[in-house]
């Protein structure tokens, strides 16, 4: 995450850029989604293509409020899909895309609820790497992936000028979780309606949650949408659906818990649960813990917390999040790819936050905080 005022934590989310592949070998696929219920522009849908035998999402795009989409993908046999928050997938499309080819796509969106498959408690407490989509953790998990997929696309035709204005605070505390001085908080703007971003799937895979800076502070770093969509997650990470003393203090939702499918030495990983609204599944908050810390950090009890919210468009963002991670006296010693703390001793806790308080877009305001005040 973005460095905080005195901790160097890494904030994040949501901005993704999308690869540039070659005109010679692509094609585009352009279009407009419906909504059956009352015949009027499906926004905020996002749409999937698939290369025909393969699971992987090859190229995607968000409905803007038109219903309208444009995305350019690699020619070949292709699968296209609607995503929605709540509805089952929707196939709209299966072509043969040639390269430099533009296909006109026109769909109209059926209303078709999720219906969860019944709990298995046999599989719900197994390790499931890239569970199948007719189990029950797989719905759930692609509830959230909708989300999360949705929170780092632009629409085609969203409004121009976006722009963010949060809070970024820094809290000390003491060993006993008491207020040692005042929290400070800065006022940010940022030129887009994703403000928090994170390290690559990529870097965090072969990394890890935490490494050293170059003044030799440990920097903790948390999920964002791009790693909890990220191939590596789903080949990383075992999935189970929460049990019922995960979710008692989750009143009215359904959770997806991931975890390491394997530790690694030296490297610092999270675990943590996907909170879904049990009634629609839309994401609600992310709750994580670091994992494969030295015991001396583990007291601090490090992690974090994302909140995410829905803009009347359909466009998923962060809210809020919240980041503790411990403060510590000691050596740090570093490999090209881990870092392991060498004695020492806890001298107390930063906890790290962030709130979005009002975003613009084309001039009008798309969300503002409640009792937020002048936030800029």
């Amino acid at each position: 995450m973005r460095a905080s005022l005195t901790c160097r934590l890494v904030a994040f989310l949501l901005s993704m850029a999308a690869t540039p592949v070659s005109a010679q070998t692509t094609g585009t696929l352009t279009g407009t989604l419906t909504r059956a219920i009352d015949g009027q522009p499906a926004e905020g849908v996002v749409v999937a293509v698939r290369i025909v035998g393969d699971s992987a999402i090859a190229a995607r795009a968000l409905t803007g409020p038109s219903g309208r989409f444009v995305v350019t993908v690699h020619a070949d046999s292709l699968v296209v899909q609607a995503l929605r928050v709540g509805q089952r997938p929707q196939e709209i499309a299966v072509l043969r895309l040639r390269a430099g080819e533009t296909s006109r796509v026109e769909a109209t969106l059926e209303d078709v609820p999720v219906r969860l498959t019944a709990l298995d408690t046999r599989a719900a407490t197994r390790c499931q790497v890239r569970p199948d989509g007719a189990t029950r953790v797989a719905q759930l998990f692609d509830a959230a992936r909708t989300a999360l997929v949705a929170s780092q696309l632009v629409a085609l035709d969203s409004v121009e000028s976006p722009v963010s204005w949060y809070h970024l605070g820094v809290q000390r505390l003491d060993t006993r979780e008491r207020r040692v001085g005042e929290e400070v908080v800065e006022e940010r703007r940022d030129s887009s309606l994703t403000p928090f971003r994170t390290s690559a799937p990529d870097t965090l895979a072969a990394e890890g949650f935490r490494t050293v800076a170059v003044d030799g502070s440990l920097a903790w770093r948390g999920p964002d949408a791009a790693v909890l969509t990220a191939d590596s997650f789903l080949s990383g990470y075992c999935l189970r659906t929460a049990d019922d003393s995960e979710s008692a203090a989750n009143d009215s939702l359904v959770g997806v818990t991931f975890e390491p499918a394997q530790p690694r030495r030296g490297v610092v990983d999270i675990r943590g649960t996907l909170w879904l609204d049990a009634s629609t599944y839309a994401l609600r908050h992310i709750e994580y813990v670091y994992v494969g810390a030295e015991p001396v950090m583990s007291r601090a009890r490090p992690g974090g917390r994302v909140d995410y919210a829905r803009l009347e468009n359909g466009v998923w963002f962060v809210r809020r999040w919240e980041i503790r991670s411990p403060v510590v006296e000691g050596a740090v010693r570093r490999s090209p790819f881990s870092s392991e703390f060498v004695g020492g001793r806890l001298t107390g806790i930063l906890r790290t936050r962030g709130e979005v308080q009002e975003m613009r877009a084309g001039g009008r305001t798309v969300f503002q905080a409640a009792e937020s005040g002048d936030a800029r």
